[in-house]
């Protein structure tokens, strides 16, 4: 029933944070366009072009190829107006988007044939879209869980699934999330003995979701290596196989569906590998600095706040308790004994901690840090506190056995008088009595037992009081979304005359994607900002144009809004820090909305 827990968990985190922020805007995007735009016929047209001069769907408007119609769906998705610093891989989304359309066609087939279901809609979608991310999330962490050892299976599940940030992300549209979800079940091979398979999901992972991604696998391999878990030829044969197999699947996706293209920081390629492009911008021109830089220790802090009280549980697995056994006899590794506890040095576990920590060490170069960059590693050391919960477990509910004597029977190899007497032999049968004495453990003095128990129960209160807190702030962290949700309301309420609603960049990196907009172009038009010339929308007197009617904006909006034509209609609030004093988190307004005084009356003409 346990394992059990963290479908649970991911799914709550699901539910009270159900909207998407900048970070994910691509895989957001991409999966919504992907399932409502690409219907799967096309990836005949996107794979055939490998075996074509010329790639089906990558078209000149004015003269599509013929019997194409992938080209003008394709000018639908989001990522060719607003495409970012940086592209990145369409196969994580196409995959999920593709795992929800069977969904989508039964759901569709049902809603029209009968009345038992409401029509499907793209915010339906975009939570059952999460919802499966989340389901494959858990699954490689239960998975993960019944690869250890039994005793540390049950700590591993009860942490995991208090582990705030673990269970946040398993369900977010990010690359990290992606990339998470393969390392999971690459550790789980890992721990399962299956290292060749591990080395096959690392680079999965780094060619498709994550380019840094190497930085993890490189010291994992090395680690294989040095411990003749696998040969250097055999595992650069499995990296290469597994690594050209996966440039069959995601360059003539990514290279169709970027519609080629081409970078200033890099020469015109005929080609397209979008995490190619990550790292040559990230590493080799240090680009993500731009974004902002931090001091080499950042990711040690953040970790600390991040695993709460699953850090010291961690420490705790390096430096592993057990029982002293009676008569004592030292561990092979151990560095001193106490109150009839022996510590001592889990060298088993540094040899899966050693790489993750080279991998957090690695990332600590690079000046621009996130916590999510990290996150891949996250299960590593969630199975190092684990193990440190367990030892502490060993010890406080350690239960001395008493010495008995068992009888049992040894019987010599000449078979039994009965069978014997049946066969005419006279040959006797030799029984012998011996005496078992089961090993026993001296047991930690009460005291040491009850401060172990309370010190274990504040550390998961603790975590879990840090997690309660970080779930509250996120469900209160998305005002653009929450401000677009009541907006549709307010105007399917109030008129039903057509709307075009304005969305700026604040609103739309705080929670607003195209899952959250009504399928309904006749009633619902957007126009959303972005920093793109092309995506600017005010006015040489810095007005918003007059087709506007609704507008959704930051609380310092940039438009100058003249109030006899534009009325206030509400605000939004997010997450603005702690209020120790009442126990309670300050919300102050992000987003503002307006309507056009007079739009419900006349309409547009």
């Amino acid at each position: 029933m346990l394992k059990l827990l963290p479908y649970i968990v991911i799914t709550l985190h699901l539910i009270l944070a159900p909207y998407s922020k900048v970070e994910e805007s691509f895989h957001t995007q991409a999966t919504y366009d992907t399932l409502y735009h690409l219907p799967p016929a096309s990836y005949f047209d996107i794979y055939g072009s490998l075996f074509t001069s010329r790639s089906p769907l990558t078209c000149d408007p004015t003269t599509p190829p013929p019997n194409s119609t992938s080209c003008a769906l394709l000018n639908n998705f989001d990522h060719l107006s607003f495409p970012g610093v940086v592209p990145r891989s369409f196969l994580p989304s196409a995959i999920l988007a593709n795992l929800c359309k069977p969904i989508h066609l039964l759901h569709s087939y049902l809603s029209s044939s009968s009345n038992l279901l409401p029509p499907p809609t793209p915010p339906t979608y975009s939570t059952i879209s999460r919802f499966i991310l989340g389901l494959l999330q858990a699954h490689a962490t239960t998975s993960l869980s019944s690869a250890l050892p039994p005793p540390t299976q049950t700590p591993f599940l009860l942490l995991s699934s208090l582990q705030p940030h673990l269970n946040f992300y398993a369900s977010r549209f990010l690359p990290n999330s992606f990339a998470l979800l393969l390392t999971t079940h690459a550790f789980a091979c890992w721990f399962n003995q299956s290292p060749y398979s591990t080395i096959s999901l690392l680079t999965i992972a780094a060619a498709t979701t994550r380019c840094d991604m190497l930085v993890l696998a490189a010291p994992i391999g090395i680690s294989l290596l040095l411990n003749s878990k696998v040969t250097l030829l055999k595992g650069i044969l499995t990296g290469i196989f597994t690594l050209t197999l996966t440039f069959l699947f995601i360059i003539p996706l990514d290279t169709v569906m970027w519609n080629n293209y081409s970078s200033p920081m890099l020469p015109p390629l005929p080609f397209l590998w979008a995490e190619g492009v990550v790292l040559f911008y990230n590493t080799v021109e240090n680009n993500s600095a731009n974004w902002g830089t931090s001091p080499p220790y950042w990711y040690l802090v953040a970790m600390l706040k991040a695993l709460l009280g699953c850090f010291f549980f961690a420490m705790l697995g390096v430096f592993k308790l057990r029982p002293t056994p009676a008569p004592p006899s030292p561990h092979k590794d151990q560095i001193f004994s106490l109150f009839n506890i022996q510590v001592y040095l889990n060298k088993h576990l540094l040899g899966y901690l050693f790489p993750a920590a080279v991998f957090v060490a690695l990332y600590s170069i690079l000046p621009h840090k996130e916590l999510r960059f990290i996150l891949p590693a996250f299960p590593i050391f969630n199975v190092a506190a684990a193990e440190g919960l367990a030892g502490v477990w060993s010890v406080v509910f350690f239960k001395a056995k008493v010495d008995c004597e068992s009888s049992s029977k040894v019987v010599s190899p000449v078979s039994t008088r009965l069978r014997r007497r049946k066969a005419g032999a006279t040959t006797e049968t030799t029984t012998t009595t011996t005496k078992t004495k089961p090993q026993t453990h001296h047991h930690p003095p009460k005291i040491i037992s009850l401060l172990l128990a309370l010190g274990s129960f504040l550390l998961l209160l603790f975590t879990f009081l840090g997690t309660a807190v970080f779930l509250a702030a996120s469900h209160n962290n998305y005002p653009g979304g929450e401000a677009l949700a009541k907006l549709h309301s307010h105007i399917l309420l109030s008129s039903p005359k057509p709307s075009t609603i304005f969305i700026d960049n604040y609103a739309a990196m705080s929670g607003i994607s195209r899952f959250q907009q009504m399928p309904n172009p006749e009633r619902f038009q957007y126009v959303k900002e972005g920093y793109e010339a092309a995506n600017q929308h005010t006015t040489n007197d810095n007005t918003p144009p007059d087709t506007l009617t609704h507008l959704i904006c930051a609380d310092d909006c940039s438009f100058s809004l003249s109030p006899d034509r534009y009325e206030f209609l509400f605000s939004t609030s997010a997450y603005d820090g702690i209020d120790f004093k009442r126990f309670s988190l300050r919300l102050s307004p992000k987003v503002r909305v307006y309507e056009r005084i007079g739009w419900s009356n006349e309409g547009i003409k």
